[in-house]
């Protein structure tokens, strides 16, 4: 009988063992998230937002449970410890700490196992999900940065090898995750599929940079605990969709089918070992232009990834007639279950690392990183093969400097830089950069264009005299040019931001500054808008500041004019550009409006070609001033107004013909007052007809200073006025004086002019 009751008790023991610690029932689905927070939650509480997300659409169901371990960033705007690496269970009701734990790295793989572990005891279900929330940099730098822990000039980060092991250490390297997800950027990648495959039956991901505010988690209303994997990527996918539908900037998240992932690698492993017997240093050309043409991913940032959308690279082998892939992209059709894209074209689901515009960070460590990765071996000795020839000896001689033609037509100036049909087969980019000349020695540049024709035999660009500058508004011209750089659909214009840490705090309570990157996308008609905004310098990348810090919440903004220093001949070498001034936006007007007008300044400008080739080196055609637009005077000097606080002086007015057709004014101020003013031209008129808005300087003037203001009258403007013969300018100015007052003041310019003029020369 004690026998008896002695196993009973040992029974009833290991019972209460082998249960769950809190007495939980099982689940359908439990839904782990890896949450660290980093500078995306300590700059404006883009993970707080998430969480809440979740909290607000979490349906009313035992049957799907949401759990997360919260960490990885300084403060949070909720009620978080930020010296706490804790789990807490998501409810409608709020977070529920179910277990407080010391200060840990999320970059640390053991955090990892230790998170996925706890929740694989305490929550038992049927299936069980991850998501991975935070920053993202591809396969080869990795995921989830801490900004609590520092790791050589960054913050920690799960490297794809740790992401790897941490799973290896957990319950599910036993069985199988339904889903592991990714609320960060440029994860979806082949590698990153082929390293998640042990673990998770599906992926999702996204090629591209994702938004701040990152997924929307209204998907998890819809859950029931019985939906498979892909059944929950398709909502995840679709629900994605829902919520950039609208969005200026380029967005994809796809779905992966790991089942697939063994039959795409075999057939990527075939594919390039039979490409790679092809790679000679005579057919490098040939190859590599395939690589410079296929759909780039993560351009936009601060520093490229060297990712490449994968089916559109196998395409375009088929194209150039190199290599039939049909094979290969069967199976990669099979493997992606569904994807959505927006603003971006030649995207199709799954990215692949391939070195080529990033060449420093392949050099300096890339390459040994990706050769320890477990990825196929076929294809790591392709990239191998053809990297040897990327980074050795150059396959081509250019010259020191090449000759451009200059040719005025149609309004516009063509550059042309003519080269060899060999230079021609080896170049992979041409870009136009135009510097103005502010001052003896000192020039900006003001113009970049990559959009340049390959003709057999040069290079070839038309150039509209145009630059970029900061307009509010109405249109006005509050600055410029601004220095801006081309991205891949767009511009990028860079400055400083400073804001306020945490929202909550009184105003200029805790302030940070950044160096940002303002990314900007170009119309079919020109115009820009703006769509993102990223922190750069930190070495984690550049990676996307929360959509919680955008422009209008920003205490102060101010772009970055630059431009190299030194005589003319080093206009050519980027390595001496330097910062030359600031421009100071008022962030609570929103983003700063920026177009592109026709310059008009008066300083020299100048213009070259700049050649990347095939293997990163580049060639530099000569420096050509290119020629300011014919003056033709229409009016002699005269004094506009003399009085005891102001003397204006017309110092020339001229007719403007070739591109930037138009009227050009330029007047001299002298401020007689007591009080400081800032003056800048309102309107004008031709005769009595109303020209609308006018581009003109603004000054800023001490007492007994002067300078002078160019005022622009472009020559659409006037033809709209209908006036066929002016015989009169005016041009209205505003004084806006130090105590408040303000004064206008009209100047009236007698001219004899045929209009017409400017219907012949057009804009």
């Amino acid at each position: 009988m004690i026998r008896r009751s002695v196993s009973f008790l040992i029974c009833i023991f290991l019972l209460a063992c082998l249960s769950p610690a809190s007495g939980e029932e099982k689940a359908g689905l439990v839904i782990m998230v890896y949450m660290t927070g980093s500078d995306l939650e300590s700059c404006g509480g883009a993970a707080s937002d998430d969480l809440e997300e979740m909290m607000r659409c979490l349906p009313d169901s035992p049957q799907v449970r949401v759990v997360a371990m919260i960490s990885g960033s300084s403060t949070w705007r909720l009620d978080i410890p930020g010296d706490e690496t804790s789990v807490y269970e998501i409810t409608g009701e709020g977070l529920i700490r179910v277990r407080k734990g010391k200060l840990r790295s999320m970059g640390d793989p053991e955090t990892l196992t230790d998170f996925l572990t706890f929740a694989e005891s305490r929550y038992p279900a049927d299936q069980y999900a991850l998501i991975l929330w935070d920053h993202g940099a591809g396969p080869l730098v990795g995921v989830c940065f801490d900004e609590t822990f520092r790791s050589g000039e960054g913050m920690d980060k799960l490297t794809l090898n740790e992401l790897t092991s941490a799973l290896a250490g957990s319950p599910f390297a036993r069985k199988k995750l339904s889903f592991v997800g990714f609320d960060a950027c440029l994860m979806a990648t082949l590698e990153v599929a082929g390293a998640m495959t042990p673990f998770s039956e599906y992926m999702i991901a996204s090629q591209e940079t994702e938004p701040p505010c990152g997924w929307n988690y209204a998907f998890l209303r819809e859950l029931t605990g019985r939906e498979d994997g892909e059944a929950m990527g398709r909502a995840i996918v679709s629900a994605y969709a829902e919520s950039f539908r609208d969005s200026p900037r380029p967005v994809t998240l796809s779905c992966l089918d790991l089942e697939r992932t063994e039959d795409v690698c075999a057939a990527l492993g075939i594919f390039f070992e039979n490409l790679e017997t092809g790679v000679t240093a005579e057919s490098y050309p040939a190859y590599t232009h395939v690589r410079a043409l296929s759909r780039a991913l993560g351009n936009s940032t601060t520093s490229c990834f060297d990712l490449v959308d994968l089916p559109d690279l196998i395409g375009m082998y088929h194209t150039e007639g190199l290599a039939d892939g049909s094979e290969l992209l069967r199976a990669l059709d099979s493997m992606i279950v569904c994807r959505y894209s927006a603003n971006i074209d030649f995207v199709n689901g799954i990215s692949i690392y391939y070195p080529f515009d990033n060449k420093a960070r392949y050099e300096s460590g890339w390459a040994a990183e990706y050769s320890r990765l477990d990825f196929v071996a076929g294809y790591q000795s392709f990239v191998r093969k053809i990297s040897d020839l990327f980074i050795g000896e150059a396959l081509m001689n250019w010259n020191s400097s090449y000759q451009t033609r200059l040719q005025e037509e149609a309004g516009t100036v063509r550059l042309t830089m003519p080269l060899t049909p060999e230079e021609m087969r080896n170049i992979a980019r041409a870009r136009l950069i135009v510097v103005e000349e502010i001052r003896e020695g000192v020039y900006q540049q003001i113009y970049v264009d990559d959009r340049l024709r390959c003709l057999e035999d040069a290079v070839s660009v038309s150039y509209h005299g145009e630059a970029l500058y900061l307009l509010d508004e109405s249109g006005e011209i509050l600055a410029g040019p601004v220095t801006y750089y081309p991205v891949d659909g767009g511009i990028a214009v860079h400055g400083n931001i400073v804001y306020d840490v945490d929202f909550t705090l009184p105003f200029g309570t805790f302030r940070t500054m950044d160096a940002v990157r303002l990314i900007y996308r170009r119309a079919e008609d020109g115009s820009l808008s703006f769509t993102d905004m990223m922190v750069i310098g930190d070495a984690s990348e550049g990676l996307f500041l929360p959509s919680g810090t955008g422009i209008p919440s920003l205490l102060g903004l101010s772009l970055v004019s630059s431009g190299p220093v030194g005589d003319r001949e080093s206009i050519r070498s980027t390595a001496d550009y330097g910062l030359l001034d600031w421009i100071d936006v008022d962030p609570s007007r929103g983003a700063p409006c920026l177009a592109f007008l026709p310059v008009y300044g008066r300083h020299n400008r100048y213009a070259y070609i700049r050649l990347t080739d095939l293997q990163g080196h580049t060639a530099m055609s000569e420096v050509t001033q290119i020629l300011n637009p014919s003056l033709i005077s229409i009016a002699p000097e005269s004094i506009c107004e003399d009085s005891d606080r102001m003397v204006m002086t017309l110092k020339s007015a001229d007719l403007v013909s070739g591109y930037g057709a138009g009227i050009r004014l330029v007047l001299r101020l002298r401020n007689r007052s007591d009080q400081r003013f800032v003056a800048g031209a309102e309107g004008a008129a031709i005769d009595s007809a109303d020209v609308g808005p006018v581009i003109g300087d603004r000054v800023v003037l001490a007492p007994g200073e002067e300078d002078e203001i160019l005022v622009y009258l472009s020559g659409e403007s006037i033809r709209r006025t209908g006036v066929a013969e002016a015989r009169s300018i005016s041009v209205e100015l505003r004084a806006d004086y130090d105590d408040g007052r303000s004064e206008r003041i009209q100047a009236v310019i007698p001219v004899s002019l045929n209009t017409a003029v400017f219907s012949a020369l057009g804009e």
